[in-house]
């Protein structure tokens, strides 16, 4: 019996006696000794080959940089050349595709034409002459400060003496000044003697030559309602030119910026050396930028009856754009009713203040700002003066000074792509079932030797009839799902192949299932695909009519030069064509993961790693660790990028059609969910979508797809070396920095939350984008074409109800002799830190951004090249680490591609931030920004 207790014992005694014969024990502690030993041996022997693998490779490293010093040019450092600024001139002027006016509504942009008359009374181009006042002729002198107005004298007589303010002997002049004053009702012109040099006294006649840039001039402002032949002192800041109907731009002493005729110009007789010098304080810095880095000049492109905001009094208010002239917009402050000329490139702007905040911020690198939420927006856009513009063969004045350059301490060595910083423009993030149906690309590349083809399986499919049954494993055995089958051709495609077929109905796509049950939506696939454990994910699925699954672009076999640029290391093959020339590309080694060089540690044991516990193939967000935090990182930021609904923020059915600035972590090896079939892996599977890599005639080698890729699809991750930012730098300088990519993703986070709260009493007003007509301004404002505009105040309460008036222009009334300083621009402060100790200072003090180097090893990502409309756009992933210093940088679509369209993401290059490299922008965009660098 089991439960005799003599049995018992004799059974434990029998196998004691045994145990003690054979010596178990002492043999069981042998084995476990001799195990020991042996992974101890195997740890020592995989420690080292890590550190040989990991030699070997900074070997390689050095190897390929001593390749390349072999071949650098020989660079000498010479002495500084000092070239005077009325001796440069740009070597180069392109002439720029003029832009298109898109809104229809209210006034126009005046926008050069072809046709554009020039002026009968318009001087030819020539030298200016100044020759020197005499006793009896008329000329315009300075009535009282510096801002008033200049008013008509006669030279009485001349004396040499010591000038006061230059302290250098000079003419002083006697004049009899005439001026207007009021004796009560009436006006009379009086006469009072003054002693004036040559630099306060301006020619009584119009110039008989053109004048040019920088040249100090008088101009008849009409924007004065009481006399509106005033002239004012300011500086050219655009000659004539068709673009701008054969005016001058004038940057007037008192900060306003005005359109002249030439008719309306006096030349001044003598000019100061720096004519920044005439200007306040807060404008000179603005003034001296101006004409250094003339012709080209960054400018707002913005539309009319679009929102901005404005500085006015030391506060940003929101405006709306009522009129464009060319450089200038005339904005109306919503909330004064008040509205203003504006140069387009002032720093009064708040999209131009940021921008050039940007550039000036940190000592090392580039901070980031918090970018404007809007549907749509204003962009910054570098214009440049065309040939047509260039009217004048002579040099501008050598009264404008040039500045030093800007302290190394404000430039970058290398240009780098920011993967995380986020575009100027955001749309707000919508979930996939309420995306528009049809989102084409506007632009689309094709080559002359390709076309688009509907390629339908060669095998036809017999639907089966449904029957009603409870669908399960057994729905789909017939149809034998092999893996090995999807392998290089196109995700949409793959349902097809296993028994699935799309069809249409009224505009409205569904699926066929093997077992004939109709499938509508994607909940209905999701549903399918768990109760018959067909492992096909949701991303091979889609519902936009607009998607043509069967459609592929076909190239000419003739211009394909490499079948695969992969080498067979991708799934599938990526060929290499060429319709222009007989160039390949460079030689680079194809890797399809990165890889850490010296000094970059990459942490990926997956000990340090969060993993779920799902079943549900991470179906319910709330119970999936790994969606958790990608969601708790979005609500955490929601208010810094306006995320709407950060509980549902991440992946869509595998597919992510706007980005998520906060980072998204996918589940990893430690999960337990299925990795076929989980949602929440995406960026971590293998290439799945067929590319091209061809010859564009401008931009070098471009992506392009050949098929459709709807909204959202992951496209493919950047791989390449990551090296620190010292070797970056110094590597960047030697052998090129055009496949950089900044690993930012704590900078721009930290930069977002830094400019936050200085600005986040700006969105307790914010800009409605209402749909407002220039008639409605025009009956609730007043305003008029022609004068500046007379507006209510918006919001005030007036007893009668009705709408009450207010002035234009705090500087039009009647009684004041001169108008009010303005200002052109905002001080932007350099020396701002972040109000907290950054994430990245927890690694070490010497902790700096990383950076992927692609260019002697990477992958596909590394050719897609920049636009300034992206239809691609960047996400940070976690996968194999949740260290922030290094996320994957992931591509994924942003809008409906058309098949044969060129892939293309926005770098986010500012210009100007690396001194000596200069990079136009030919991505042909309608908001093209014109320059990356």
């Amino acid at each position: 019996e089991e439960d005799d207790p003599i049995v018992k014992d004799a059974v434990t005694a029998l196998v004691k006696k045994h145990i003690d014969d054979y010596h178990l024990d002492e043999q069981v502690k042998w084995g476990k000794k001799k195990v020991e030993q042996t992974l101890l041996e195997m740890e020592a022997g995989y420690n080292d080959l890590i550190q040989e693998t990991q030699a070997a490779s900074n070997d390689l490293f050095k190897s390929m940089q001593g390749l390349y010093e072999t071949f650098a040019p020989k660079t000498k450092s010479l002495e500084p050349l000092d070239i005077p600024f009325e001796e440069m001139r740009p070597t180069v002027l392109y002439n720029l595709q003029k832009e298109k006016m898109t809104n229809d509504s209210g006034p126009k942009i005046q926008k050069s034409n072809a046709t554009v008359q020039q002026p009968h009374n318009l001087p030819p181009a020539g030298p200016i002459s100044r020759p020197k006042p005499q006793p009896g002729q008329k000329f315009y002198v300075l009535k009282a400060s510096n801002y008033s107005e200049w008013v008509p004298a006669t030279v009485i007589a001349s004396v040499l003496r010591e000038d006061r303010l230059i302290k250098a002997p000079c003419d002083i002049y006697l004049v009899k000044m005439e001026c207007n004053q009021m004796i009560g009702a009436a006006s009379k012109v009086q006469y009072f003697d003054k002693e004036v040099n040559e630099m306060s006294m301006a020619y009584f006649n119009t110039p008989t030559v053109r004048l040019t840039l920088g040249t100090r001039v008088i101009a008849i402002v009409k924007s004065y309602n009481a006399n509106p032949s005033k002239f004012i002192a300011g500086v050219i800041a655009e000659p004539t030119s068709p673009n701008n109907k054969f005016r001058y731009l004038v940057f007037f002493d008192d900060g306003y910026a005005h359109y002249v005729h030439h008719a309306d110009i006096r030349l001044v007789v003598k000019a100061r050396p720096n004519v920044c010098e005439y200007f306040s304080a807060s404008n000179q810095r603005f003034i001296m930028d101006y004409f250094n880095t003339y012709p080209e000049r960054p400018m707002l492109k913005i539309n009319v009856m679009e929102c901005v905001k404005v500085m006015r009094k030391g506060v940003w208010s929101n405006c709306r754009v009522i009129e464009i002239d060319n450089s200038l917009m005339r904005v109306l402050f919503l909330k004064e009713g008040y509205s203003e000329w504006i140069y387009r490139g002032s720093t009064r702007l708040r999209p131009l203040y940021e921008h050039i905040y940007s550039l000036r911020r940190d000592v090392n690198r580039t901070r980031y700002n918090r970018p404007i939420v809007h549907a749509k927006g204003p962009i910054i856009q570098y214009n440049l003066v065309s040939e047509s513009e260039s009217e004048s063969e002579y040099q501008p004045e050598n009264n404008s000074s040039t500045n030093d350059e800007e302290p190394d301490k404000q430039r970058r060595a290398v240009a780098k792509k920011s993967t995380n910083r986020l575009p100027d423009v955001i749309e707000p993030q919508l979930p996939l079932t309420l995306l528009p149906q049809r989102r084409y690309a506007k632009r689309i590349t094709r080559q002359q030797n390709g076309k688009i083809e509907t390629l339908l399986p060669l095998h036809s499919l017999q639907l089966t009839p449904y029957k009603k049954h409870i669908c399960n494993p057994t729905c789909v055995v017939s149809v034998g799902y092999d893996e090995s089958r999807t392998k290089g051709v196109n995700p949409l495609i793959v349902p097809t192949l296993f028994g699935f077929w799309r069809d249409s109905d009224m505009n409205l796509i569904f699926y066929h299932s093997p077992c004939g049950k109709k499938l509508r939506s994607m909940m209905d696939v999701l549903k399918y695909t768990s109760e018959t454990k067909i492992p096909i994910g949701l991303d091979h699925f889609d519902f936009d009519p607009s998607v043509h699954i069967f459609d592929e672009f076909i190239v000419s076999p003739q211009h394909i030069f490499i079948k695969d640029l992969s080498d067979g290391r991708e799934n599938v093959p990526i060929p290499v064509v060429n319709s222009l020339n007989a160039q390949i590309p460079d030689m680079m080694e194809y890797m399809t993961e990165r890889r850490g060089l010296e000094g970059v540690y990459l942490n990926l044991d997956e000990e340090f790693l969060v993993g779920c516990n799902c079943t549900d193939n991470c179906q319910d967000k709330s119970k999936c660790f790994c969606q958790q935090m990608t969601m708790q990182e979005a609500k955490a930021w929601s208010k810094y990028f306006n995320i709407e609904n950060p509980e549902q923020a991440g992946y869509q059915n595998r597919r992510l059609p706007q980005g998520l600035p906060s980072g998204i972590w996918e589940c990893n090896t430690k999960c337990r969910c299925c990795r076929k079939t989980c949602l929440n892996r995406v960026a971590q599977y293998p290439l799945k979508v067929k590319l091209q890599l061809f010859k564009t005639k401008k931009k070098g080698w471009g992506v392009r797809c050949t098929n459709d890729l709807p909204c959202g699809t992951f496209i493919c991750v950047y791989n390449g070396n990551i090296l620190t930012e010292k070797n970056a730098n110094e590597g960047g300088l030697r052998h090129g920095d055009e496949y950089f990519a900044e690993l930012d993703y704590i900078e721009c986070m930290e930069g977002t939350k830094a400019n936050y709260e200085p600005t986040a009493y700006l969105e307790d007003d914010v800009i409605t984008e209402e749909n407002v007509s220039y008639e409605d301004l025009q009956r609730d404002f007043n305003i008029t074409s022609n004068k500046s505009s007379k507006s209510r105040k918006k919001g005030s309460k007036k007893k009668s109800g009705g709408r009450s008036s207010v002035s234009p222009d705090s500087s039009d009334s009647d009684d004041e002799d001169t108008r009010l300083p303005q200002s052109f621009g905002v001080d932007v402060e350099d020396d701002e830190q972040l109000p907290f100790p950054s994430v990245r200072e927890l690694f070490g003090k010497e902790e700096a951004v990383y950076v992927m180097d692609a260019k002697t090893a990477g992958n596909i990502g590394r050719y897609f090249n920049h636009s300034c409309d992206p239809n691609v756009h960047v996400q940070s992933v976690f996968v194999d680490t949740h260290d922030l210093r290094f996320p994957w940088i992931a591509f994924f679509s942003q809008k409906y591609i058309r098949a044969g369209s060129e892939l293309t993401w926005d770098y986010r290059y500012e210009p100007g931030k690396v001194p000596g490299k200069r990079l136009l922008c030919y991505c042909g965009a309608t908001n093209c920004r014109k320059r990356l660098l």
